[in-house]
Formats: C-alpha cells, sequence, structure tokens
C-alpha cells in the first residue's frame, strides 16, 4: 500500500479487511474488482490491528491506480480423479503451482483456465450469471453421463448438458474442450459430444479436442493408450466433417483440433483464417499455424536484411513441432538472415511421449545446447517458463543464462520477434540477455 496512493490518502493500510464497498458486500477479490469501478467509493473494512470497524471514502482518479493490492485467497481446487489428469502424472520437484487442480470458476473468467463445472453451487451460478461472468471454459470430455462419470474417476454429479443450457440460457458464453482418450470418448462418443455442445446455440462458442497427455511417471494409474496417428487420421475426417456442417448452419466452423492431432497425422496444418480468430489459441490450437506465419514474416522483413545477423543461431523446440520448423527455416534460408539450427529438445523429465516445447524442462534444454555446438544466440519459446521466468522443473532462466554465457538467450513468442529483439540486441551492441513475453 503506497501511502501517496489514493487509498493510502484515505487512510487504509496493509491489514485491513474490506468487508463492504458502497454498501455493497465483498466476498472476495472478484467482488471487490467489480466493487471498485465507480468513481467514488466508501471502502468499510475491519482494521488491522484493534482499530475496528471503519469506513474510509476514496475517490477514483481517471488514470491513477487506487494503489490497492488485494490478496486472492486460496484457489476453489478440483475434486474429481479424472483418468487423464496430467497432475497426477508429474514427478516430484516441479513448480509448485503445477501441483494445484484449478477447479475454481473466477480463473476460468479471468484466465481462461478449464473448469469441469463438478464443484458449482445454487450460489455459484447464481454468482455468475448476476455478475455476468462470461465467457466460461468448460473441459466436458463427453456429454454422455457414463462416460464422462469414467472419465472423470467415478464422479457423482458427471451430467453436464442441464447446467451447460441454463447458463448458455442467461447469457454467459461457453468454450469447451475435450481431452480424447481412445477407446474411451472417440469415434462415435466424440460425435455425439460435438453434435450436443454445438447445439446448444450461438452461446458455445468453440471446442477443441486435444490428444490425452501422458507422461512417464503413470505408475498405478488408469491404463490409457496414446491417440496413434491412425486415430488422429480418423478424429480430423469427424472434426472436419462437423466443421463443413456447422459453417453452414451457423456460419463458424465451432470444432477445432489441437495441433498434436495434425502432426501426429502427417496432415498439412489449416490456414490462418480457419482458426477464425484462434479462440483456442492457449490449448494448443493454432500454435503452430501462429508460428508459420511468424517465420513468413522473418523471412519478409526488410528490417531484418539491414540488422547485421550473421552469426549462428540456435532455435530451440520440441521434438514434434521441430521437423515442421526445420523445414520451414531450410525453406527461408538466404532470406532468413544469419544462419538458424533447430534444436529438438528431447522431453527427458516427463517422457519422451511429451513432445510439446511448453512442457520443456529447463535441464533439459540446457543439456541439449550444451552437447550441440555453441552458437553466437539461443533461442526459446515463451511457452516454456512462467511469467516469473522459470522452468517446469523449477530451474531459473537465470541460471540458464549464466550457463550459457557469454551467448545471449533471447526468449520470444515465435521466430520473427526472436530474430528482431536480436537485431536490437546486436545493434545496441549489448551482452545482455533479452526476454520478451508480449505476444505476435
Amino acid at each position: 500500500m503506497e501511502k501517496s496512493s489514493p487509498a493510502g490518502a484515505a487512510g487504509l493500510v496493509v491489514g485491513d479487511r474490506i468487508t463492504r464497498v458502497n454498501g455493497e458486500a465483498v466476498e472476495d477479490f472478484l467482488d471487490f474488482h467489480f466493487a471498485v469501478a465507480e468513481e467514488v467509493l466508501e471502502i468499510e473494512t475491519s482494521a488491522a490491528g484493534k482499530g475496528g470497524r471503519r469506513v474510509c471514502r476514496v475517490t477514483r482518479e481517471p488514470g491513477r491506480p487506487l494503489g490497492i493490492r488485494v490478496e486472492e485467497g486460496a484457489v476453489r481446487c478440483c475434486s474429481n480423479k479424472c483418468i487423464f489428469c496430467f497432475v497426477d502424472q508429474l514427478p516430484r520437484g516441479l513448480r509448485r503451482s503445477l501441483y494445484v487442480k484449478d477447479g475454481d470458476y473466477r480463473y476460468s473468467f479471468l484466465q481462461g483456465n478449464y473448469i469441469t463445472g463438478t464443484n458449482l453451487s445454487e450460489r455459484h451460478i447464481a454468482r455468475i450469471v448476476r455478475m455476468g461472468l462470461s465467457p466460461l471454459y468448460f473441459s466436458v470430455h463427453s456429454t454422455d453421463p457414463e462416460v464422462r462419470a469414467r472419465l472423470l474417476g467415478g464422479c457423482a454429479r458427471a451430467e453436464v448438458m442441464p447446467l451447460l443450457e441454463r447458463l448458455v440460457g442467461q447469457g454467459v458464453e461457453l468454450h469447451f474442450q475435450v481431452v480424447l482418450c481412445p477407446g474411451i470418448n472417440d469415434g462415435p462418443v466424440l460425435e455425439k459430444t460435438i453434435t450436443g455442445l454445438e447445439a446448444l446455440g450461438p452461446g458455445a462458442r468453440s471446442l477443441a479436442v486435444v490428444p490425452v497427455g501422458l507422461t512417464r511417471h503413470r505408475r498405478g494409474l488408469y491404463r490409457l493408450d496414446p491417440v496413434s496417428a491412425e486415430g488422429a487420421v480418423k478424429t480430423l475426417r469427424l472434426i472436419h466433417r462437423c466443421q463443413r456442417h456447422f459453417r453452414s448452419r451457423r456460419g463458424s466452423r465451432f470444432v477445432f483440433a489441437a495441433d498434436e492431432l495434425y502432426l501426429l497425422a502427417g496432415r498439412k496444418i489449416p490456414s490462418h483464417r480457419a482458426y477464425e480468430g484462434f479462440p483456442q489459441l492457449e490449448n494448443g490450437v493454432g500454435l503452430v499455424r501462429r508460428e508459420m506465419e511468424s517465420v513468413k514474416r522473418a523471412a519478409r522483413s526488410r528490417g531484418l536484411e539491414r540488422a547485421g545477423l550473421d552469426g549462428c543461431y540456435r532455435v530451440v523446440t520440441g521434438t514434434l513441432f521441430a521437423p515442421v520448423l526445420a523445414g520451414l527455416v531450410s525453406r527461408y534460408d538466404g532470406l532468413v538472415p544469419g544462419r538458424l539450427e533447430t534444436v529438438a529438445v528431447k522431453n527427458r523429465l516427463l517422457g519422451e511421449s511429451v513432445t510439446v516445447a511448453g512442457l520443456l524442462a529447463g535441464g533439459d534444454i540446457l543439456e541439449a545446447l550444451k552437447q550441440g555446438p555453441t552458437a553466437d544466440a539461443y533461442l526459446l519459446p515463451a511457452a516454456a517458463l512462467n511469467p516469473d521466468g522459470v522452468f517446469l522443473d523449477d530451474m531459473p532462466l537465470e541460471h540458464l543464462r549464466s550457463a550459457l554465457e557469454p551467448a545471449p538467450v533471447i526468449v520470444a513468442p515465435g521466430l520473427f520477434r526472436a530474430l528482431k529483439e536480436l537485431s536490437i540486441h546486436k545493434h545496441r551492441g549489448s551482452r545482455k540477455n533479452i526476454s520478451c513475453k508480449k505476444s505476435l
């Protein structure tokens, strides 16, 4: 709490418990953020120490923060025992946040986190509608109650369609995901799920179908098979058939396949237009297309041509995307400044069946880079780190940077942005490392 801020000047201090804003009860941080939209605020608190109840009057000044940071409190966790739960497949010693089974509708609204909805009470549903918490993101997996109960580990509240119909009927927009488990919710079961969710109407915005992720740490867990190349082909045929039907029906494809399915099947990645604004980008739907566009931008950039990038630059990615990236880089050889080398990092921490760049550990990346030749710079995908610059194995980015000195390490969400940041680095003649987390 800054004393010079409007809140500090009004007398609020660290430790105060906010109970009401302009007469409205404040249950949690979400209530607070909605309540403080007014210009003049009367904030009632249970004061820190023994000060008791008091009311502070705060005037919100345009463009100036209030100076209040409220604690978010405990996350409402998911109590299901999903047979494919990725958290249950993690080894010890990773980032602490990775072990949280988030089932909190508030973060579904704020951050796009997926929830099953099985822990929503009548009070929660009423609050969602009253506050207009839209859109929300639901892990459906199957609209068949028996199949969904099996996937959720025997959950007694597995039937989801009445809840979704109720929310959509009251103006809440929804996005969905299906984690595809071969032999359980694929084939006809998947088709029923897709058509059932689309039938909810315009409030049902999009559906992502993603293959189940299986690590090497599954001892004692439900036996599951990975999605095969043949299974990916069959699933894509079904999704494309549904897309054609939905486009004529609602003007939108509605259902989208994760990039992994195209890569597993050896099929062509859809066009930029086919992703319709990329509503499921954070779910791995369209990331490859975005990266392909990034490489093209890098090749066509006159600014990069003049940047003097004439060194050797090693580009880190996962094993699934590496052949695609290598092909793109070779196609633009001579156009993209400098010499680019694709480094396909095997995921030894979680198992080599985990092939995406976003789940690479810092230790695996460092080992792969140390085994190869030295480079003038190393380009890392931003998806491999959290906002605090920590890899999933709890290795700080600074540790990796120190190990690779004096070559700079550049973190960026795409090749074009990485090369652009590298050109700035070269222009300044600095040896400092660069991180760029802003999306393309």
